[in-house]
């Protein structure tokens, strides 16, 4: 929940940072899932071993990962554009029950065109972009707590069962939404500066 108030309320002055912390986390992520793909569920010998180098090379990657997205400024925000439009499609995919097939192609769809629109309209997307994640990452810890099913409905985590759609499931939603409005207001009133990073992004 803190790193979702952090997001929600000062994102646009600690982007640089914020970039990494994303980029660290998608990568990581990206890292895992690929492996436990590719290698875990095609092996029924799982060992210690191999679960231990899948970590190291996720963190490694994923530091990796969080350095070309403070370096290279355009690529971090594409990728927080990126996580913004998987949740979207996650929650469409979800809502409107869409075959799992679907699923992938839809979020993944909405992602690359957020990522390419962050990364044309940045001073916009800083914005839109910390206050969306920040909603989601603080949402997704009231979740951690009473336990609805919202990590399930945005797609941190997966489950093999349908997801039940209760009046408080939406209800979070409904609060995620309006949440993320508060922070695009708030980050628009607080920062007046076009640019608080030293990476000078031309026009």
């Amino acid at each position: 929940m803190l790193v979702g108030i952090i997001n929600l309320i000062t994102g646009k002055r600690l982007i640089i940072y914020l970039l990494f912390l994303n980029g660290l986390i998608f990568f990581t992520s990206f890292v895992v899932i690929i492996a436990t793909e590719t290698l875990l569920l095609k092996s029924q010998d799982v060992r210690k071993l191999r679960m231990i180098w899948i970590g190291v090379c996720a963190i490694f990657f994923g530091l990796i990962g969080g350095l070309l997205c403070c370096r290279f400024y355009r690529f971090g925000l594409g990728v927080m554009g990126l996580l913004m439009g998987i949740v979207i499609g996650e929650v469409i995919s979800h809502a409107a029950n869409l075959e799992n097939k679907w699923v992938l192609t839809l979020s993944w769809g909405i992602g690359i065109v957020l990522a390419i629109v962050s990364a044309i309209f940045v001073d916009v997307m800083i914005i839109i972009n910390t206050s969306f994640i920040g909603a989601q990452a603080f949402m997704s810890g009231i979740d951690y707590i009473v336990d609805k099913g919202y990590t399930y409905l945005i797609g941190i985590l997966i489950n093999n069962k349908p997801i039940e759609h209760t009046p408080t499931l939406w209800g979070m939603l409904a609060s995620s939404i309006l949440l993320n409005l508060l922070g695009i207001l708030i980050q628009y009133k607080a920062y007046k500066n076009t640019q608080y990073y030293k990476i000078n992004v031309k026009k």
